[in-house]
C-alpha cells in the first residue's frame, strides 16, 4: 500500500523558519537604512520646495520674498528663529515692508517640524530671494537622520544666481 504524505513535517517547518528567521536579521536593518535615507531625501526635497516657492514668488511680485526657520514649531504663532530651528520647520514670506522681519499677513507657507529625529545643519538664520531670482547670500543645508550611515544625507547648496544644487553627502 502507498500513502501519500499532506503537508510539512516538523523537520521541513523548523528549516523554513529557520531559513526565515536568517532572512528577516539580514534584511529588516537594510530597510531601515533605506526608510531612512528615504525619509532624509523627501525631508530635503521638503526643503528644495520650499526655496523653489521663495525664488518664484519673489520673481512673481518683484520684491523680498524670505525663507526662515521656525522658531517653536506652532502654527498659530509663526516667528521665525535662528540656525538651530531648522528641524522644527520653516517658513515663507512675501516681505510686503522690506524690513526682513516676519509681519502678521506676509507668511505665504508654513512648513511643520520634520519628523524621524532629523536635523539641519546650516549657518544660516534667514535666506532671501530678490525679484530677480537671485539669493541675498550663498547658503548650505545639510539634513540627516539620528540613525544617518554612509551617503545617506542630503546638502542643499544655494548660490546668490539663485541656483539650488541638491547631492547625497556623508552622515556626520
Amino acid at each position: 500500500m502507498n500513502i501519500k504524505q499532506k503537508g510539512l513535517t516538523l523537520v521541513e517547518l523548523m528549516v523554513t523558519l529557520a531559513v526565515l528567521v536568517a532572512v528577516m536579521a539580514i534584511g529588516v536593518p537594510m530597510f531601515q537604512g533605506m526608510a531612512s535615507s528615504n525619509r532624509a531625501v523627501t525631508q530635503g526635497n521638503a526643503l528644495v520646495a520650499a526655496l523653489n516657492l521663495a525664488k518664484s514668488e519673489a520673481i512673481k511680485r518683484s520684491g523680498p520674498v524670505l525663507l526662515c526657520s521656525d522658531a517653536d514649531a506652532n502654527v498659530s504663532t509663526l516667528v521665525c528663529g535662528d540656525q538651530s530651528d531648522w528641524a522644527k520647520g520653516w517658513i515663507v514670506f512675501g516681505d510686503s515692508d522690506e524690513d526682513g522681519v516676519l509681519d502678521s499677513g506676509e507668511e505665504l507657507r508654513v512648513w511643520g517640524e520634520l519628523s524621524g529625529a532629523a536635523t539641519v545643519t546650516t549657518a544660516t538664520v534667514s535666506l532671501q530671494f530678490n525679484s530677480d531670482g537671485s539669493a541675498s547670500a550663498g547658503a548650505t543645508f545639510k539634513v540627516e537622520q539620528s540613525k544617518c550611515s554612509g551617503t545617506q544625507a542630503s546638502s542643499i547648496t544655494i548660490i546668490e544666481s539663485g541656483q539650488i544644487r541638491t547631492e547625497k553627502v556623508s552622515c556626520s
